[in-house]
């Protein structure tokens, strides 16, 4: 009797220890907030990566689909949020990614990288991968939080830290309420991997737009492939559509919508990539951002080992202002 006294006390006591250390894993798990959830609708829920900034009310949220750089609001200063995504790891994305993050943080912007782009497979937009970007433009628009979005391919680098992008917005829209996309041409009349865009209902209404205007090409030509560039530039540049193209009705009424800027206030191509817009200007020393759109038909040594961006990424991130 007496063994068996002892066996059930150490039974005991060794459920109760069990029962006390779970308890205290679990209190661990809960106070550090250590989940994670990739749905783009619920972005703002993710773990937290430590703070690389003094500022106490400066944080970064991430979770398996987004990276969100947040930030106080500063009384009367435009709020940006600048937006950008990639469907693939590779060598360049933590130099990309952390370039946009000091840009923001400089400038207590709003930053997202959204890393959960679906293909049409997995309920992804079936026009194709770049029309994802109207989704989060609109996302930042209905959250009505913001002033401008500035959309920015993923192959960009930011190189002069000190330039704030609202002088940009300022300098070319004033007082023109109804100006609510800036944008740039490069050796061709559009290149949308850098757009200015205003936070209002208008854009949504125009991102529609193009949404249908995509629709019906290739309804009328199944065959006819057709980006989300494309649609942008032919419903505000008519004339640059081909004889075949099918305009929408009410697609005049856009016409006042956008407005080109000079490339290299936000869209600058570097030497390496000599498409420049009719400035003939490609990227110096002080400009706000450089784009290596095309870099694998210009730099195609590099591009051989399959690197051209992360290469000219590497080459001009030591020429960045700081």
């Amino acid at each position: 009797m007496a063994r068996l006294a002892r066996n059930y006390r150490t039974t005991y006591f060794l459920r109760l220890f069990i029962i006390t250390a779970s308890l205290f894993i679990l209190s661990l798990f809960i106070t550090t907030g250590s989940f994670s959830c990739s749905s783009f609708e619920n972005r703002e829920v993710g773990h937290r990566i430590p703070r690389t900034s003094s500022d106490p009310e400066h944080e970064v949220l991430a979770n398996a689909g987004n990276s969100i750089e947040k930030h106080k609001e500063t009384d009367g200063a435009m709020k940006i949020a600048i937006i950008t995504f990639t469907t693939r790891e590779n060598s360049y994305m933590h130099l990309s990614s952390k370039n946009k993050q000091e840009y923001a943080r400089r400038h207590n912007y709003t930053l997202l990288i959204d890393f959960s782009w679906l293909s049409s497979s997995e309920g992804g937009d079936p026009r194709g991968v770049m029309w994802h970007k109207f989704v989060m433009i609109e996302r930042i628009i209905n959250e009505g939080k913001h002033d401008w979005i500035w959309w920015l391919d993923f192959d960009t680098l930011f190189t002069n830290m000190k330039l704030p992008v609202e002088t940009v917005i300022k300098e070319f829209t004033g007082d023109q309420e109804g100006v609510d996309f800036l944008l740039t041409a490069d050796c061709f009349p559009l290149n949308a991997g850098s757009m200015l865009v205003r936070s209002h209902p208008r854009a949504i209404e125009f991102l529609n737009h193009v949404r249908r205007y995509h629709d019906h090409q290739r309804e009328a030509f199944p065959d006819r492939l057709i980006s989300e560039q494309d649609c942008i530039r032919e419903i505000l540049l008519p004339d640059t559509a081909p004889a075949e193209a099918e305009p929408l009705p009410d697609s005049k009424r856009f016409a006042t919508i956008a407005k080109w800027i000079p490339q290299k206030k936000i869209n600058a191509f570097p030497e390496d990539i000599p498409c420049w817009d009719k400035e003939q200007k490609g990227w110096e020393s002080g400009d706000l951002v450089v784009h290596f759109a095309g870099a694998f038909a210009h730099v195609k040594e590099e591009a051989a080992k399959g690197d051209e961006v992360g290469w000219l990424m590497r080459k001009y991130k030591d020429k960045t202002i700081w």
